[in-house]
């Protein structure tokens, strides 16, 4: 009997001592559910001066404000797709629009929420087409609507230039507005008056990507 305890509280001993080494485990070693890493300062640097120079650029030259695009109903005689939505534009007859002028395609219920830049894209078209007079001429007007933006709105870069506080003497201001319009004219701004809160584009663009648009 003596025997037979002894064996009991051994055993209760080893099963109290198996539970806390079990429990003991760390189920999720690599991760650290108290600790965030935080983001290091030369990024978060890159990503001020990213969203500054696009807030620029949306504000110089805003798709809303510009010259809108001229629709016409076509039929397609292949799959086409929707710049907008990406979706298929599907249908006997009257299957979307079509800008005479630059070639975008959309639905017609996504023709006003369509982020295509008319004259960017009309003289993407023409210099790809070797049509140089057409491609200059929509390059002409892009300054000009660009330039009138300055001269009419500078409170509204004023206030951006106030905020971001990065150009501060008037010399660096200057030489950024200029540098916006180089970048919208050149088309290395492809986004034109988009404002991607991720820092990316999109190939494929949406009305539900992360965006914002401007129209002061």
């Amino acid at each position: 009997m003596l025997f037979q305890d002894l064996d009991d509280s051994h055993s209760q001993g080893l099963s109290r001592t198996a539970k806390s080494f079990y429990q003991s485990i760390d189920s999720a070693p690599e991760h650290r559910w108290n600790k965030k890493t935080l983001p290091l300062v030369s990024d978060l640097v890159l990503q001020k001066r990213l969203v500054y120079k696009k807030t620029l650029n949306a504000l110089a030259y805003p798709i809303s404000g510009n010259t809108p695009h001229h629709f016409q109903v076509f039929n397609a005689t292949s799959p086409t797709y929707c710049y907008e939505c990406g979706g298929l534009l599907w249908g006997v007859a009257r299957q979307g629009l079509r800008c005479t002028e630059c070639g975008v395609k959309s639905h017609e219920k996504c023709k006003r929420l369509l982020n295509a830049d008319c004259l960017q894209r009309a003289a993407e078209k023409s210099m790809k087409q070797g049509a140089e007079d057409k491609a200059q001429a929509a390059m002409n007007a892009m300054r000009t609507l660009i330039q009138r933006r300055l001269e009419e709105r500078p409170e509204i870069f004023d206030t951006i230039f106030d905020i971001f506080k990065i150009d501060l003497a008037e010399e660096q201001r200057k030489a950024r507005l200029q540098e916006v319009q180089q970048s919208i004219l050149s088309g290395a701004s492809q986004w034109s008056a988009k404002l991607s809160i991720t820092g990316q584009v999109d190939p494929h663009p949406s009305a539900f990507s992360q965006s914002a648009y401007f129209a002061l």
